[in-house]
């Protein structure tokens, strides 16, 4: 994708990192430049972006062509905002699709982004999960459209959304284990494939996050606080669990988030409510999650919820 900043190398490889936290009750950003530096002053977004959605308890962030968007959940509900660069934040607002009644409250938002439309999905009542889409010229699809369909393994506790193949794409918890359902051409939905691992799984998975890095598909996932990687190959095959980072014993996570950035995979973490952050490139992790709460100022004293674009 290309980068908010429009920055484009060959081939349209984004360099900065778009960094957004929920924490009492507001939507925070930060940025990391393509020289690792990152932005000191944390930017509250709901008061750039008018509008109030009330209290918002957790966020999905994607980027496309000179825009960042944003998905914030509050009072059950999905919220929506984006910022195109050199232009404020539009109204925060809730997307315009008709949210049929056995979808009850969301307890949970991700998006990605495939082309220009930005696809959300969301965890209704009993676990399940439903997604609406906002095309480039910015019309909602008409409803919300269960993308789990009758007698999938769940309740789903938790869920990510990605572009895989240019697809828009769910890696779901449900159970302590994870699974894979992808948006087929016509609309509808795979059936939920579980992700069986080479090895054995550290244990039950609470959480989850999920990006594809040079056409394979990336999952870091949270078990007992610990976050775990894996990657699936080009011909499909998952690998094996391995801790994030392999050489270092990082803090307790309550929350996890991932992206593509500079053809690496960027890993946000939030540990007794304050941002972490490593890489992985060329299958090489950096020496250890570094803590941000130190370089960062204006942000909230706890964070609850972290995504990256």
């Amino acid at each position: 994708m290309w980068g908010i900043d429009g920055t484009i190398s060959s081939p349209l490889i984004r360099r900065t990192l778009d960094v957004v936290t929920a924490g009492s009750g507001n939507v925070w950003r930060t940025r990391r430049s393509a020289s690792g530096s990152w932005q000191k002053a944390v930017e509250r977004l709901d008061t750039a972006a008018t509008g109030d959605p009330g209290a918002i308890t957790a966020v999905s962030s994607v980027a496309t062509i000179n825009r960042l968007h944003v998905v914030g959940l509050a009072g059950g509900s999905a919220w929506y905002t984006r910022r195109r660069t050199g232009a404020s934040w539009a109204k925060w607002a809730q997307p315009t699709s008709t949210r049929p009644s056995q979808a009850g409250s969301f307890t949970a938002v991700g998006c990605t982004a495939v082309g220009d439309a930005v696809h959300v999905v969301a965890l209704g009542d009993a676990g399940s999960i439903w997604h609406t889409s906002r095309t480039a010229a910015g019309t909602w699809q008409k409803t919300w459209k269960r993308a789990t369909p009758a007698g999938a393994p769940g309740p789903f506790t938790a869920l990510a959304c990605l572009t895989v193949s240019g697809r828009a794409a769910v890696v779901g918890v449900a159970g302590g284990e994870l699974w894979l359902v992808s948006r087929k051409g016509d609309g509808t939905w795979t059936a939920p494939d579980r992700i069986t691992a080479g090895g054995p799984a550290p244990g039950a998975f609470t959480a989850v996050a999920a990006a594809t890095v040079g056409g394979l598909v990336n999952v870091v996932a949270l078990c007992a606080g610990r976050p775990w990687h894996l990657e699936r190959s080009a011909a499909r095959t998952w690998g094996t669990w391995t801790p994030v980072p392999a050489d270092a014993s990082p803090p307790v996570f309550q929350a996890i988030g991932c992206v593509d950035v500079g053809t690496a995979l960027r890993v946000l973490g939030l540990a007794s409510g304050k941002l972490w952050y490593t890489a992985r490139a060329d299958g090489t992790w950096r020496a250890g999650f570094a803590d941000l709460s130190g370089r960062l100022t204006g942000e909230p004293a706890t964070l609850v919820a972290v995504d990256g674009a």
